[in-house]
Parts: structure tokens; sequence; C-alpha cells
């Protein structure tokens, strides 16, 4: 995650300083097209994402390679072997554009690679349009991604369709990342009952999602979706390398250093939050600081 500029407020009595930290990724992965990660700055307030502050599983140098060779593997089977069809629910912004670039370093340079690599969300052609205006480097890098020849745009809900019943084997990357909206939606409609299909899960989702029902679904024969049941044969992966949050103790690690005279909690869920809030009081405690932890649900109100 990059740094983001501090915000100044002035009532002509004092100046407060708030920064927000959006989502903060692991800054034991590397992420392309960001700066370098960089802590928090000094501040009266730090509004912090706490989304996996529940999470026990931490976050090792090594993931990132382990998910790479789990894509490899999966093409292999999937879309080779099986003439299948293997999706990434992806969000439109940023985990998209992660996961071209991805399979292009997989794969880019490889002359025999000749599977198609489908876009089906319109909203993310449209970021990628304009990726290079938004990205802080690497914008060569980005040229060529875009640029590869088995790159594909899906066009039309029309087109979507005949993709999914078709019998081309493919690589598909549509939208949304928690499989609530968007073409994607119909994408693991159309792949639960076929063992020839392979879902892969590049990131966070909610509970009660589609997303996260198809993450627990091997203890499930039958998926309900939008009122329906489908049967639950096709494969699914997840890959826990590209999630935008930090787990619990480098999340710990990085709200412990920083200096603040309060942090606030946020985007997460509530009972995990009081926990990591508490831990985190006491470690501040410990360290003679006075900084004050506060916790707040999605409709609560705080002063600065």
């Amino acid at each position: 995650a990059a740094q983001v500029d501090l915000l100044f407020i002035d009532d002509k009595h004092c100046v407060k300083r708030i920064h927000y930290t959006g989502d903060i990724g692991s800054p034991y992965i590397d992420k392309q097209y960001v700066l370098p990660f960089e802590p928090p700055r000094q501040c009266d307030l730090l509004i912090a994402e706490a989304t996996y502050a529940g999470e026990k599983r931490n976050h090792k140098p090594r993931d990132r390679a382990k998910d790479l060779d789990k894509i490899t593997a999966l093409v292999d089977k999937v879309c080779v072997e099986k003439k299948g069809k293997l999706i990434f629910p992806v969000f439109a912004l940023d985990r998209l554009q992660t996961m071209l670039t991805v399979l292009y370093d997989l794969y880019g340079k490889d002359p025999t690679f000749d599977l198609p690599v489908y876009i089906d969300t319109p909203l993310g052609i449209s970021l990628c349009d304009i990726w290079a205006r938004c990205i802080s480097c690497d914008s060569d890098k980005w040229e060529r991604v875009i640029n590869w020849n088995a790159i594909k745009y899906v066009t039309s809900a029309t087109q979507s369709m005949e993709l999914q019943h078709s019998d081309q084997p493919m690589i598909v990357l549509a939208s949304s990342g928690m499989c609530t909206h968007g073409r994607v939606v119909a994408w693991v409609k159309t792949a639960l009952p076929k063992s020839e299909y392979h879902i892969c899960f590049c990131g966070y989702s909610a509970e009660e999602t589609i997303a996260t029902k198809i993450k627990n679904s091997k203890r499930n024969k039958y998926l309900k979706i939008e009122n329906k049941f489908y049967i639950n044969r096709c494969g699914i992966t997840v890959l826990n390398s590209f999630s935008s949050h930090a787990c619990a103790s480098e999340l710990l690690d990085i709200y412990s250093n920083a200096k603040y005279e309060r942090i606030v909690l946020v985007h997460g869920d509530y009972q995990n939050k009081l926990s990591f809030g508490k831990e985190l009081q006491e470690v501040l405690s410990q360290n003679n600081r006075t900084s004050k932890v506060v916790v707040i649900g999605s409709e609560d109100g705080f002063y600065i």
C-alpha cells in the first residue's frame, strides 16, 4: 500500500491531522504498480482497517510463489487436460489488473500458450483503459500486459452467455470478486454443476456472500444462489497471497508502532475488532503509550 497524504483540518483554533490507511496489503508480499509500503505518518487521528483482525493465519514470503504454482497447475489441468474453463472472480479495480499481470508474467513470453484470457466486466475494461494514468509506477510494464494478444474483451451480456456454454477452453476474469453482483454471478451458476470448470478465488470475501459460500462448499452438495439450488461439482481453489488486507499480526505490528493520539478501527467483523482493539491497547500501554483505541460499528460516529 502506498502512503496517502494526511488530511489537515483547521478550525482556526487548532489543526488536526487525520490519516486513513485504506486497505493495507501485506508488507511481506510485493505488489505491482504501487510505491513501496510506508507506515502511517504521525497524526492526531488514524482511521485504520481491521479486516483480518480475527484471522490467525499469517502471511509468509513463500505464499505468492505457492499461489503462482497453483495457477500454472490449474491451467494445465483444467484448460489443457480437461478442455475446461478456469474462472477468476475479481474486483474490477486493482485485482483485475493484478491478475492480468500475473498471467502475463507466467505466459506472456510462452510461444506455446494459446488460451484466450477473457475480461468479462464492463467496469473492469473501462478501468484497464485508464489504468496507466492511475498507477504510481511500472506503466511500461502495464503497456506490455494490456497489449498481450491473449487478452480478449467480452463486450456484451449475450457474448458472455455464449462463452459460458461454449466448448472452448479459456481463462476468464469476471467481477465482482465476492460474486455478489456482475457477470461473474452467471459464470458461477454455470460452473458449479460442471466438473470441467474451476473457480479460483484471489481475495477476501465477506460472510454470507456467494464467494464465501462457494469457498466453504466442500461440505455442501448443493449451493443456493439467488433462491435457486445448484449442484456442486466444479473445482474450487483459494489463493491466499492476493488479498489487499494485512493479517492480524501485521496490523498489530504496524499500529503499535505508528504515532497517533487516537486510532479508530473500521472495516471488519465487530467482535473481531473488539478483541484486536483490546490487544492493541494492551501493547500500547506496555510501551507507555497514552494513545486511545476506538472500535466502531458501521453506523457509529465518533468525535476527534
